[in-house]
């Protein structure tokens, strides 16, 4: 007996119900019919009695959830590879980080919160961005101040790779807020900056990840026209607890969402962040190669992790409790890594006053570039381009 004969039969048992919903006979119940695989998640409540009032609605039913599952599998991989975006980002900043928070207790007239750091003058692995005694809170805004475009230079690599069989469409915008939480920061002195938090803000950038089995949306209509997901760590200092669709939503309610943006081509960020490594200004040469050196370890360390799982696709079919271990598992091994490269940058970095440091840290660069891991995901991104 076929699908369609079996659920015309269940029809009889329960004569008054039809799983199509809107039908005036349909019942709060989940449809049992899909022609592919189950999804676990979506299907769990699933009952094996639900009948169809006639063989149209069966059709109508089955199309539409197929749809609905297609699109639902698509936002949760989305989402998972925006929360491991945000892994990396908070065990990089955590980490590599060259300040330490020394101040966060000060609150000025109107609100504004006034975050003190000190730039450490001591072997960055010998001591903290924050004291234990620093709440979870303050610490998590202070780690987010001021860094969209480290994020997005951080998720290039990771996106290039999740995306080699082309499942996305990718853009970085960069967007004039005017009714966000704007992070200012300002060098008072060689040893101390202050970093304030203040309404009426600043240009953001973020980066949306659309399904490519959706239309794209014309070019006028704004950056958040098309359905899809923001993958931006650093809305953690807009309140938000993940980078998902809440983001999303707050951004498309400013008046001016319109105004001043701007799209780039994906990649087109990063790229730019690797010219800062030959920078002829000492400062931005140092920080690019910091930076730089810090990506090629978290290549080094992701990629055979998603690797072993069969690249995107088995890293998008993981159980629930997998998904969280293998976020606790990559927060663990980065860590790790970046504490490791952290002292060999110590033993180059200090005495800062040692005039090979430039040469030796890029000698260190270079070594990690040349990891198989590192060049396989900078290859991804070549070819999305």
């Amino acid at each position: 007996m076929n699908s369609l004969s079996k659920q015309l039969q269940l029809s009889t048992l329960l004569p008054n119900l039809c799983a199509l919903d809107g039908c005036p006979k349909s019942g709060k119940l989940i449809c049992t019919h899909c022609e592919a695989v189950p999804d676990p998640e979506l299907f769990e409540n699933n009952l094996p009695n639900v009948g169809y009032c006639s063989p149209s609605h069966l059709e109508e039913d089955a199309t539409a959830h197929k749809e609905m599952r297609r699109s639902r599998r698509w936002l949760r991989f989305a989402d998972r590879v925006a929360q491991l975006h945000y892994v990396v980002f908070t065990t990089e900043r955590d980490t590599m980080w060259l300040n330490k928070l020394v101040n966060s207790q000060i609150t000025l007239i109107g609100g504004v919160r006034l975050f003190e750091f000190q730039f450490v003058d001591v072997p960055a692995s010998e001591t903290t961005f924050c004291s234990d005694s620093v709440d979870e809170e303050t610490r998590q805004q202070a780690l987010h101040l001021n860094q969209c475009c480290h994020t997005i230079c951080l998720a290039t690599p990771l996106l290039a790779y999740m995306n080699i069989q082309g499942a996305f469409r990718i853009k970085e915008y960069n967007i004039s807020i005017t009714a966000g939480l704007r992070i200012a920061s300002m060098t008072i002195s060689r040893s101390t900056f202050t970093a304030l938090r203040f309404n009426n803000g600043p240009l953001h950038s973020v980066l949306l990840l659309a399904p490519k089995f959706l239309p794209a949306a014309k070019p006028d209509d704004g950056p958040f026209a098309e359905a899809g997901i923001i993958s931006d760590p650093s809305f953690k200092q807009m309140g938000f607890k993940e980078s998902t669709q809440e983001a999303k939503d707050y951004l498309l309610k400013l008046d001016n969402i319109k105004k001043g943006h701007g799209a780039a081509e994906f990649g087109d960020g990063f790229k730019n962040f690797l010219s800062y490594s030959a920078d002829p200004s000492e400062d931005i040469r140092f920080y690019g190669m910091w930076r730089h050196t810090a990506i090629c370890v978290i290549c080094n360390v992701l990629y055979p992790i998603l690797e072993d799982l069969g690249g995107p696709k088995g890293f998008e079919d993981l159980r629930k409790q997998e998904w969280e271990d293998l976020k606790q598992k990559l927060s663990v091994q980065l860590r790790e890594k970046l504490n490791e490269l952290r002292s060999e940058l110590d033993n180059i970095l200090y005495p800062i006053e040692d005039p090979a440091w430039e040469q030796n840290l890029t000698e260190l660069l270079k070594q990690r570039e040349k990891g198989r891991e590192y060049r396989e995901m900078i290859a991804c991104l070549y070819k999305y381009n």
